[in-house]
């Protein structure tokens, strides 16, 4: 009997996209979303592929709470305390709520009814590096004026969406060699964005 080993495809990048409002439009758009990411991303793994790992989650709460709404939550929290993603591409409406849970350690319900206003530093400021980009709170890359919208195919991209550098936190998981490297690598995506540095510009996904 011959036995074969099925191994997970490795990312050269994780990145996190999340919605907390129907109106962000994130989830219609993931596929060109992760194309997009991917023209931006460097081959890090020296496999001559390039492959960027999107992983979308839902929190909107305008239809109410349910168990789906649960499992969205479950499924955030555990990517917030793993780190395995660096990169985040959501709406504003995430800034508190993320900051909140991170002071807090509660779930995202807990945390609305919990969090005393004291928000914390989860995101890297890059407003001293790059204070001619737009940023939501010196964090988030305002993707529509970016080059980003057309290598997304997203030119109804609204206000709202942005790009977000996780930041080192010490109080959380997330911080060993494994998500350092995704850390570094979601930097110099970030930043080819900024720069408006389109690396694999024929890239039509895999």
């Amino acid at each position: 009997m011959t036995i074969q080993a099925v191994t997970r495809e490795k990312k050269d990048l994780y990145v996190l996209a999340i919605s907390t409002t129907g109106s962000s439009g994130i989830y219609a758009k993931t596929h060109d979303i992760e194309v997009a990411l991917e023209r931006y991303c460097p081959d890090f793994d020296g496999n001559g592929k390039v492959h960027v790992g999107v992983n979308f989650i839902d929190l909107s709460t305008e239809g109410g709470y349910s168990e789906y709404t649960d499992a969205q939550n479950e499924k955030f929290s555990a990517e917030l305390f793993s780190g395995d993603s660096q990169l985040y591409l959501t709406d504003e409406g995430i800034i508190t709520l993320i900051n909140r849970i991170a002071a807090s350690g509660e779930t995202e319900e807990a945390a609305a009814e919990e969090a005393d206003g004291q928000i914390i530093q989860f995101f890297t400021d890059f407003s001293g590096e790059y204070p001619e980009a737009v940023l939501y709170d010196g964090c988030g890359l305002q993707l529509n004026t970016t080059g980003f919208v057309d290598e997304a195919r997203w030119k109804s991209c609204p206000d709202t969406v942005g790009l977000y550098l996780r930041d080192t936190f010490e109080n959380m998981m997330g911080n060993n060699k494994k998500t350092a490297e995704q850390r570094e690598r979601a930097r110099i995506v970030y930043e080819n964005i900024i720069n408006g540095n389109v690396v694999n510009p024929d890239w039509q996904g895999s």
